[in-house]
């Protein structure tokens, strides 16, 4: 009796090795493109990131890496990760981390973007505090982490910091110089005021980090069908110009500076907003607007996952597909041509590129 229950505790034990030393296998296969491949400098991240998907997974209790995978084969390169709560508890925390590294693991690029809410709303010495807290503790926890994965400081910059860039610039400076002690050399985006737009990129006060890209966007809403502000009807010449115009804005800067950028947020449609625009109309809008970015070399991300995805069930919207084709394969020969005689016909008229 006693020699069998030696060798059942043998055959545990070596049961309890085996599935110790996979975990072990799995954490450092997770972890070894950090150590292997060495730092990521922009340009190279910035090719990297290809077509993302903005999700809100750190928010639902699902399974990450089967999801994660799922959006990996369907396409995407990227994911933007959105953080909502500035929670620094080891629970949250934790949750942020099994994100990370079930997007690392199916082969995403994880981009993890903070709201920054309250500091948004009452920029001041106290919400900035917390903001930095917030990053402290993400970049302790996430530090050994692949390069793939980047810090979105601030998402959509707005309100109260939209008169303010004088505290958004010192809020970056601090940022950047608090992550830098706890991880020097990973990619961090900052973003300008007025939800990130394009034209006020002007308003950042480029830091000294050779680490260092931007982060901006339009249409992270969708298009709209009325007024003035992101209208797309049927696609007309001074409706796709207002986007090139845009796109070209963000590559001057771009060129000027020398800080390469990422387009975090565009929505094919105007899901929150009526969504009024039906999947042919989103197909025109996704085609051009992927192709005026793919042209001017700019990476982006698309808003958001929900939109495409069932969370509940495992399986994407069928009644989306067409839209996620419109934005996922390289633009068709017939979508080029029509982009093409749209920029050259558009008040730039000129070519765009991102060396």
């Amino acid at each position: 009796m006693r020699y069998l229950i030696d060798v059942m505790s043998w055959k545990i034990f070596a049961i309890v090795a085996m599935a110790a030393a996979v975990v072990a296998a799995g954490y450092l296969a997770i972890h070894a493109n950090k150590h292997v491949n060495g730092v990521i400098l922009p340009g190279k991240y910035q090719k990297m990131l290809g077509t993302g998907i903005d999700v809100d997974w750190v928010n639902f209790d699902i399974n990450y890496l089967r999801v994660a995978k799922d959006f990996r084969e369907r396409g995407f390169n990227t994911v933007r990760i959105r953080i909502r709560e500035c929670n620094t508890s080891e629970a949250y925390l934790h949750r942020i981390k099994e994100v990370v590294d079930a997007s690392v693991q199916a082969g995403l690029v994880p981009v993890v973007a903070f709201n920054a809410s309250e500091f948004k709303e009452r920029p001041d010495t106290n919400t900035m505090l917390c903001t930095l807290r917030m990053w402290q503790a993400l970049a302790r926890t996430l530090k050994n982490e692949p390069y793939t994965v980047s810090y979105d400081l601030i998402i959509e910059p707005s309100e109260g910091l939209d008169t303010n860039c004088k505290i958004l610039n010192e809020f970056y400076a601090r940022a950047v110089r608090e992550i830098r002690a706890i991880d020097p050399s990973r990619i961090i985006f900052i973003a300008p005021n007025h939800f990130s737009s394009p034209y006020y990129l002007r308003c950042l006060q480029p830091l000294k980090d050779r680490y260092l890209m931007a982060e901006w966007h339009f249409y992270a809403a969708g298009p709209r069908k009325h007024g003035k502000k992101n209208l797309w009807t049927t696609g007309t010449p001074a409706e796709k110009n207002a986007i090139l115009t845009a796109i070209d804005a963000a590559h001057d800067w771009q060129k000027q500076t020398g800080i390469r950028t990422w387009v975090g947020a565009w929505m094919p449609g105007n899901y929150n907003h009526g969504n009024d625009y039906s999947v042919p109309e989103q197909v025109q809008f996704a085609r051009f607007m992927t192709c005026a970015l793919r042209h001017a070399g700019i990476p982006f991300a698309i808003n958001a996952g929900k939109h495409f995805y069932n969370y509940k069930t495992y399986t994407w919207m069928p009644q989306m597909a067409p839209v996620l084709d419109a934005v996922l394969p390289p633009c068709t020969a017939s979508t080029q041509s029509d982009f093409s005689k749209s920029l050259a016909s558009s008040s730039t008229g000129k070519p765009l590129s991102s060396e």
